[in-house]
């Protein structure tokens, strides 16, 4: 299972299950308190060696978010 933080509050399923097109998650739970998102989600993927190459992954979103 992964976190994530900082998404934006608008975010939903979908977006996350977009952003992670390719590495086959499983499920997605977005989480929220008192009905709002809270920029917070956790992803969970079929097995640990979907998430072997993760890091990296994440790595070339952040590179190119900032170019």
């Amino acid at each position: 299972m992964v976190r994530l933080r900082g998404l934006p509050f608008n975010a939903n399923d979908f977006d996350v299950l977009e952003f992670f097109q390719g590495l086959d998650p499983v499920d997605v739970l977005i989480v929220r308190r008192d009905g709002r998102t809270t920029g917070e989600a956790y992803v969970l993927f079929g097995s640990p060696m979907q998430m072997v190459g993760f890091g990296t992954y994440c790595i070339q979103v952040i590179v190119l978010a900032t170019s």
